[in-house]
């Protein structure tokens, strides 16, 4: 695997064009499509924060115009236990449709009972991903334009959160880390990040 670091140069960028990009999630799969040119499946997940894009791939993609790109090789140290982190589009079946986290909870949303669901979200599929998640430490919800259906806006949710996890079965996990996790993963997100449980817990998101 190959992560890589996007950054969108200001020289070369406009304010407008970077915020086109960033406000519209259709652009932004796009963009990161064209790196990709060759591949008839998508290859990769990725996550934006600012100018930045951050991709994971199974191969190497090409530098757009007006980027700078770095590219190394991707292979994380799984251990026992970690502290997870990333923004998912996690999404549960109610009366036979697809609700988010926040729109489940209705009117009882509450940040704390925002951070059970997202602990029973991964735990119903540990099994799978061989990840086990024991506290949340942080936990944000957000709403992003996926793009638009005539002239109104196709709006999804996400959560970013921070977590502390136990690895139940290592190759299931780097599995899980490879390809992302939840919905819309071709848009931006899905992507997290594992690193050392020595780490500050207490670090911002």
């Amino acid at each position: 695997m190959i992560e890589s670091r996007v950054e969108l140069l200001s020289s070369v960028w406009s304010c407008p064009e970077v915020m086109s990009l960033l406000q519209r999630r259709d652009r932004m799969h796009a963009f990161v499509w064209s790196m990709f040119r060759e591949h008839v499946e998508r290859p990769f997940i990725y996550a934006v924060d600012g100018n930045i894009i951050r991709i994971r791939s199974t191969s190497t993609p090409s530098t757009p115009r007006g980027c700078r790109m770095r590219t190394g090789k991707w292979a994380p140290n799984i251990g026992r236990r970690g502290v997870l982190s990333g923004t998912i589009n996690a999404v549960v079946q109610k009366n036979g449709r697809k609700h988010g986290l926040v729109s489940n909870m209705g009117d009882s949303f509450s940040e704390e009972g925002l951070r059970i669901e997202v602990e029973g979200y991964f735990n119903r599929r540990a099994d799978r991903t061989g990840i086990v998640m024991d506290t949340t430490l942080n936990v944000e919800p957000s709403r992003h334009i996926l793009g638009r259906q005539g002239r109104r806006p196709i709006v999804i949710e996400a959560v970013t959160f921070r977590s502390t996890v136990s690895i139940v079965d290592k190759a299931k996990a780097l599995a899980t880390l490879s390809k992302g996790i939840g919905s819309c993963r071709s848009f931006g997100f899905g992507l997290m990040d594992l690193e050392p449980m020595h780490k500050t817990l207490d670090d911002p998101l």
